[in-house]
């Protein structure tokens, strides 16, 4: 799942402990960075599908790629 505006509505600590919660579900962002300028979550993701291998990838929801996080 690519994080969004509304995922982080309740925070991004209780968004980190929900997917701890969830083993297989995994957050992927592009842009989010903590102050300095570590990625919160990775960008891509590469799962098996029918037995190929396929990269996901975030985008941006903005031209703004500087969106960090307190």
């Amino acid at each position: 799942m690519a994080v969004g505006k509304r995922d982080l509505s309740q925070g991004l600590p209780y968004l980190q402990k929900a997917t701890r919660a969830r083993k297989k579900m995994k957050l992927l962002s592009a842009n989010l960075v903590d102050k300095a300028g570590k990625a919160l979550f990775a960008a891509s993701l590469v799962v098996e599908a029918g037995g190929l291998n396929v990269r996901l990838h975030s985008e941006p929801e903005s031209k703004n790629r500087d969106s960090r996080m307190e």
